[in-house]
């Protein structure tokens, strides 16, 4: 069976050479089989066994024959007569293929059968379960033993108590066993629950009942080592037999509960107790717990002393007047047995040289007497607290207490110590009595001896705003009056220095560009402030040669008004002198012939205004517009082609009759200039 390669060889003769044919290729199929399976039975339980029968045709095929679940091989069996036998297969619970698969021999082909399907059911398990204990109290031991049958069973059991899960453990060789520690006291019901396996099915155990009795205790109060003090935070102590009792101890005082402590080895301690003076008898019971049964002890008795106290008092104010009203405040502290402070309440009485003033309740251990008022004097001030059943009671020492007006301090503070005059300067004057701000009153101010203003006392402060100061050094003094708590002073005089105001003024000439026959108006004007005085107007010619050629030509013109009547400084200066009204001077001028002026003014100051100079302006005069000339009918000269030209350039003409128009017009005012020139000349 298979492929072979088949050729030919020829051994040749005495006249032929041999020779050896191509190889050709002869396939032998191996012969078909068929196999099939049956199984003794299709439905089974895990454990139950299952013969597989398997049968190969043609019954002449020999070899072996390979039983597989899916993938995995359960066992291999020989083939005679064409038929093979696999008996007593185990298969795990489940639903299952089984196949036979032939594997084939020298002549027969490889086969496998059709599936076979198997269904294996789990198979039942029962449990068993038993409890013992061992050991007493919290220390004692349950122990829990599952029976699992058959022995080839797998998987884990459950443990439970009342219906809780307490642990799990493996089976192993049929048995699973939990210890369940320090189970209270009690009745208890146990089970145990198989969980089974993949070919058992789960089981329970029947519940076993068990009951776990109480151990009995004794519990026992320790007495202070000391008598205790009101305020004094007291620890109560109880000890509870046998020591690993656990739980918690309840105190109670005369069916009062006071608190709860947790037990820990054997004792509990309710610590930060405060009692009030007196014997208290105080019990101690213990609730038991899972394992101890609950016990109560005998009363044990508390004996609490008064906490002792200290007073002392104290008033708003050590020294006051008769119109003052004061307070009278008393402080009570109360200390336990550590020093440590007590809350205290009750009364206090107050006292003036042995005289009572009055009672207060004490709140937060204080108490007070308000708006107390005295004659003029000294007092001895007391207080006696009444003390209550938790405190002794105490008086105070003395406290002094003085009736008169107080002394006064004044300063004074200015707020610059240079200013121009007129600008406002800020006076403030404080009152200084220890403190107070109910001071009342007036402060006067004065400069140089002489009252400048006064200022009305707010909180203890006074203030003044004066702007009249003279130019110079101000010495001033703050004044206070007194009232009727405080006596009067005087403050530190304080030096002020007063610098005068220097103004800027604006020196106009209208009009600004005058003709020999135009009237000229002067203006000095402050551009800040209203200045008073006077200002000083001086117009000065120039250095040009038709002024300076005849210098009297100022003085020709003999000006009226407020100019003097005589010749003036200079023979060719005119000068004038004229008030500031609104900050503003003004002086007429009569016209000018034709130059160059200088026009200055100086103010002279006042009192509070410094003298300034003001800037020199230039001021030139035109000669006077020439009279109307009757017209006449000049010859118009014929102007050459050159003057054609520059007459176009000169006015940006497109046409021969625009040039000419220009033409004229520069003709006649020439004219006019030389026809003014002449007149000036005259005159």
């Amino acid at each position: 069976m298979g492929s072979h390669l088949l050729t030919a060889a020829y051994s040749g003769d005495s006249t032929h050479k041999s020779s050896t044919s191509s190889a050709r290729t002869l396939t032998v199929d191996p012969i078909t089989t068929q196999t099939s399976l049956v199984a003794s039975s299709t439905n089974s339980t895990f454990g139950d066994s299952t013969t597989f029968t398997t049968t190969v045709s043609p019954t002449s095929a020999t070899g072996s024959v390979v039983f597989m679940q899916g993938s995995d091989v359960l066992g291999t069996a020989t083939l005679g007569s064409g038929t093979a036998t696999f008996p007593a297969a185990k298969l795990p619970a489940g639903n299952h293929s089984v196949t036979a698969k032939y594997t084939g021999d020298a002549q027969h082909a490889l086969s496998t059968s059709p599936g076979v399907a198997v269904q294996v059911a789990k198979a039942a398990s029962t449990t068993g379960l038993s409890v013992f204990m061992s050991g007493q109290g919290n220390s004692s031991n349950t122990y829990l033993q599952a029976k699992v049958l058959p022995l080839g069973a797998t998987g884990h059991v459950t443990f439970k108590n009342h219906g809780s899960v307490i642990g799990t453990a493996n089976v192993s060789n049929g048995y699973a066993t939990f210890t369940a520690k320090g189970l209270p006291a009690g009745k208890h019901l146990f089970s145990a629950e198989y969980a089974g396996d993949d070919n058992h099915r789960a089981s329970s155990a029947p519940t076993s009942s068990y009951s776990l009795a109480p151990l009995s205790t004794t519990t026992t109060i320790s007495p202070p080592a000391s008598t205790p003090t009101f305020g004094d935070s007291i620890d109560i102590t109880a000890t509870v037999a046998p020591i690993d009792a656990i739980g918690h101890v309840t105190f109670t005082r005369g069916g009062i509960t006071l608190g709860t402590a947790p037990i820990t080895d054997g004792t509990a301690i309710l610590s930060g107790q405060r009692f009030t003076a007196g014997s208290h008898g105080v019990f101690a019971t213990y609730s038991g717990d899972d394992y101890y049964a609950g016990s109560a002890s005998m009363g044990v008795p508390f004996v609490v002393a008064q906490a002792a106290t200290e007073t002392s008092v104290g008033v708003s104010q050590s020294t006051t007047t008769p119109e003052d009203a004061i307070d009278i405040a008393a402080s009570v502290t109360a200390t336990n047995s550590s020093g440590d402070p007590v809350e205290v309440h009750g009364t206090v009485e107050f006292f003036a040289d042995g005289a009572s003033l009055g009672s207060a309740p004490l709140v937060g251990g204080a108490a007070s007497l308000t708006n107390q008022r005295f004659a003029l004097g000294d007092y001895d001030i007391t207080a006696r607290y009444s003390g209550s059943t938790d405190h002794t009671y105490s008086t105070s020492q003395v406290t002094v207490l003085t009736v008169a007006k107080l002394p006064t301090a004044l300063s004074l503070k200015t707020s610059a110590s240079s200013v121009t005059a007129g600008s406002p300067l800020e006076l403030t004057a404080t009152v200084a009595a220890d403190g107070a701000t109910n001071v009342t009153g007036s402060v006067d101010f004065t400069a140089a001896g002489s009252s400048i203003g006064t200022g009305k006392v707010t909180n203890g402060v006074a203030t003044l705003e004066v702007s009249s100061l003279p130019v110079g050094t101000s010495t001033i003094t703050a004044n206070y009056s007194g009232d009727g708590r405080y006596l009067n002073s005087s403050s530190q005089a304080e030096s002020v220095e007063v610098t005068p105001i220097v103004s800027e003024f604006a020196l106009t000439t209208t009009p600004e560009a005058p003709r020999a026959d135009d009237p000229i108006t002067i203006t000095a004007r402050a551009t800040a402030g209203t200045p008073t005085g006077t200002i000083s107007f001086q117009v000065e010619g120039d250095s040009l040669a038709d002024v300076s050629s005849n210098p009297d030509l100022l003085t020709q013109h003999r000006f009226t008004g407020n100019f003097l009547a005589g010749s003036p400084v200079k023979a060719d200066a005119i000068t004038q002198t004229q008030p500031l009204v609104d900050g503003s001077a003004t002086i007429q001028v009569p016209p000018l012939p034709a130059g160059k002026y200088s026009v200055s003014a100086s103010y002279g100051g006042d009192a509070q205004h410094a003298p300034v100079t003001l800037s020199t302006n230039t001021l030139t005069v035109a000669e006077a517009s020439a009279p109307p000339t009757p017209p006449t009918k000049p010859e118009t000269p014929k102007p050459s082609t050159s003057a054609k030209q520059s007459g176009l350039a000169a006015t940006g003409a497109e046409s021969p009759m625009l040039g000419a128009v220009a033409a004229l017009t520069l003709i006649a005012a020439g004219l006019i200039l030389f026809t003014r020139r002449r007149k000036a000349a005259k005159c």
